[in-house]
């Protein structure tokens, strides 16, 4: 499947984009009580509201689109009959999604360093720019290791389409409920340590826990991802 001819990656993506530049255009409105609360409190409601509550959502669209269109087409069976190996075609579709991820957070991350610009003049700076980029850059790389199981039901749903996307959901609210629940608990879930290791900047037990949660969680799926495709009656 082209994707020139991927509709679902360009809506996704218009999505991924309006999002922030709604809500820059929509704090113009409060400015006064944007400014009160602070930049920081400010790029902080950005990350949650877009990096860890809507793009997760986007993203497990493209994931499930990728893979399913391919069943649904019966394109797969033509291209798994070639010489080519499962595990090079299932890593393209990996590599494509973690593109369109890291894209989404390039363009989240501009819009931002503008909406910051328009809504703290006095406190843009260096340090604010190089804080913003690695704050972001880690909220998506782990998000996107979060996502990782999403990938595995894909392959297992094969035609469906609703599974996955409801497999996503559910990671979304368990990390949005993250707030509400214990540290501890929340640290050792794969998708509410997300929410933990961006909020810690200092290492401690709780920040340990979330970084082996989340990497036994990205692993294992992978190779339960890779292993599912690469024995499936097509």
């Amino acid at each position: 499947m082209k994707i020139k001819n991927n509709k679902m990656i360009y809506i996704c993506s218009f999505i991924a984009v309006i999002i922030p530049v709604l809500i820059v255009i929509k704090d113009l409105f409060y400015l006064t009580g944007v400014q009160r609360v602070g930049i920081d409190a400010w790029i902080n409601s950005i990350v949650s509201i877009v990096l860890l509550s809507v793009y997760p959502v986007l993203s497990g669209f493209i994931i499930t689109y990728l893979i399913q269109k391919e069943y649904g087409d019966q394109t797969i069976i033509n291209t798994l009959t070639a010489p080519t190996s499962r595990t090079s075609f299932l890593l393209s579709k990996v590599i494509v999604w973690a593109l369109w991820h890291i894209s989404a957070t390039i363009i989240c991350l501009l819009i931002t360093y503008v909406g910051c610009c328009i809504l703290f003049p006095a406190h843009f700076s260096v340090d604010i720019v190089i804080k913003i980029a690695v704050l972001f850059f880690k909220c998506s790389i782990l998000n996107f290791v979060s996502l990782l199981p999403v990938l595995w039901v894909t392959i297992k749903q094969k035609k469906v389409f609703y599974p996955s996307l409801l497999i996503c959901l559910l990671f979304v609210i368990i990390g949005v409920g993250s707030m509400n629940m214990p540290i501890a608990l929340a640290s050792i879930l794969p998708w509410s340590a997300v929410m933990v290791l961006c909020s810690y900047e200092t290492i401690n037990i709780y920040y340990l826990i979330g970084v082996f949660s989340l990497s036994i969680c990205g692993f294992a799926s992978f190779i339960l991802s890779i292993g599912s495709f690469k024995y499936q009656n097509l």
